[in-house]
């Protein structure tokens, strides 16, 4: 087993930080533009901004352990938790496809599914390698 953190997770986790960043704003500062853009039928004020801060913390933790731990070891555990993550957000976004939906919405659905789809293919390659 490797015991540094390899390159290639460190740039993932650097790009997949700057996308719950910018996701975590999106969601708590500017909800009603978002669904502006996206002509959401459901409008709760409080769930996005919830699922914002989740984000950002999120984002938060992957910057610790980008920048302040080094040994693949200590952050094995969170990278099995963003893995779980992704995933069950990927399968979220899917189901919504199911769903009764307007054109826009399954293009903003279908963004965020490949994205998340992407993040969890990354994550799994790079978990994979590391436990060599």
């Amino acid at each position: 087993m490797s015991e540094e953190i390899s390159k290639g997770l460190k740039i993932t986790w650097l790009i997949h930080t700057a996308v719950c960043i910018y996701y975590g704003f999106m969601y708590l500062f500017f909800w009603e533009s978002l669904m502006g853009l996206s002509k959401w039928i459901y409008h709760d004020p409080v769930y996005p901004r919830y699922f914002g801060m989740t984000l950002i913390a999120v984002a938060i933790i992957n910057m610790i352990a980008l920048f302040k731990v080094k040994e693949w070891v200590k952050v094995k555990l969170y990278l099995q938790f963003v893995i779980l993550l992704c995933g069950l957000y990927a399968i979220i976004c899917i189901w919504a496809l199911t769903l009764p939906i307007t054109s826009e919405d399954i293009t903003f659905t279908s963004i965020n599914a490949a994205t998340l789809l992407g993040f969890l293919a990354a994550f799994l390659y790079f978990y994979l390698q590391m436990r060599k």
